[in-house]
C-alpha cells in the first residue's frame, strides 16, 4: 500500500504481521511540491516489488502473478493527505488536475516494470469511492486518466476501488479496462448488470465477516452466488485482514472449483 509513497518522500510506518503500514506524514501542499525523481525506480520500496515477481515467476512458472500499482487518485491521498486532497477538490480543481497529471505516468511506467519481472497483469488501485468521490466528480477527474492508462499498460489492468462503486461502474466500464475489482457494498448481481459484457468483474467477498470471522460453509455460499451472477472471478473485496483464517481463504477456490 505504501511502497509508491515512500519512494516519493512520504514517511512510512511499515507496520506489523498484523496491521498494515501506514503513511504518517503527507510532504505536499500543491503540485509543485510533487517531486519524481529520474531514479524513483530504483528506489528500495520499487525494487522490492519487482524483485519479488522475479522470484514468484522463476518459483512457479506456470500460475498467473499479479502485479500492483496505485493510481494517481491514491497517490495524491498520499502526497497531500485524504482531507487536504478532497477540500482541494472542491476549492482548486485546477490545482487538482494538475496534480493528477503529474502523478499518471508513475503507475503506467511501474506497471511496465512489473511486467518485465514477470507479472501477468496488473491491478490499479485507485481510491476513488463513492464514499468520498461523486460520481461527476470521477468522471471529470478520473475517467479520462483511467482510460490513457489503461492503454499504456501492455497487459490486462484490473482496477480496484473500494467502498460503493456502484454509481461509476458504467464509466469505469468504458474505460478499456479489462476488470473491475469491486467490494460487497456492490452487489454482486447488480455490478454485473451495471457493467454488462464491457469488461470482467472480480470480487466480492465480504472481508470482515465472511473471511476473518466466518467459516467455509459461509465463504461457500457468498462463492455460490457470485457465480450465479456471473462474477468472472472469485476473491476477497479488498486488502485481507492479516488474521484471516488460511482455511477460509482456501475455501474461496474450493468452492468455486
Amino acid at each position: 500500500m505504501q511502497h509508491e509513497a515512500d519512494a516519493l518522500g512520504c514517511e512510512v510506518d511499515w507496520g506489523r504481521r498484523d496491521m498494515m503500514p501506514d503513511g504518517t506524514v503527507h510532504p505536499c501542499a500543491c503540485a509543485e511540491d510533487i517531486k519524481i525523481r529520474v531514479d524513483v525506480f530504483g528506489h528500495p520500496s520499487m525494487v522490492v516489488v519487482c524483485d519479488a515477481l522475479r522470484i514468484l515467476r522463476e518459483r512457479y512458472p506456470h500460475v498467473a502473478l499479479v502485479g500492483k500499482v496505485f493510481g494517481p487518485w491514491t497517490l495524491a491521498y498520499h502526497l497531500f493527505g485524504v482531507e487536504r486532497f478532497l477540500m482541494m477538490t472542491l476549492d482548486e480543481p485546477d490545482e487538482v488536475h494538475r496534480i493528477l497529471r503529474a502523478l499518471t505516468d508513475l503507475p503506467a511506467i511501474y506497471a511496465q516494470e512489473q511486467i518485465k519481472a514477470g507479472a501477468d497483469v496488473v491491478t490499479l488501485a485507485d481510491h476513488a469511492t463513492g464514499d468520498l468521490v461523486s460520481p461527476e466528480m470521477y468522471r471529470d477527474f478520473l475517467w479520462p486518466l483511467h482510460r490513457e492508462l489503461a492503454a499504456a499498460i501492455s497487459c490486462p489492468v484490473i482496477l480496484h476501488i473500494c467502498g460503493d462503486t456502484a454509481d461509476r461502474i458504467p464509466f469505469i466500464s468504458r474505460t478499456g479496462l479489462a476488470c473491475f475489482h469491486f467490494e460487497s457494498k456492490v452487489p454482486a448481481s447488480k455490478a454485473r448488470w451495471l457493467a454488462g459484457n464491457r469488461m470482467s468483474l472480480m470480487g466480492n467477498i465480504n472481508n470482515p465477516e465472511t473471511l476473518l470471522r466466518g467459516t467455509p460453509d459461509d465463504v461457500a455460499a457468498e462463492v455460490e452466488k457470485c457465480l450465479q451472477a456471473g462474477i468472472d472471478i472469485i476473491g476477497p473485496e479488498c486488502a485481507v485482514p492479516l488474521t484471516t483464517p488460511t482455511e477460509n481463504l482456501q475455501a474461496i477456490a474450493q468452492a468455486a472449483r
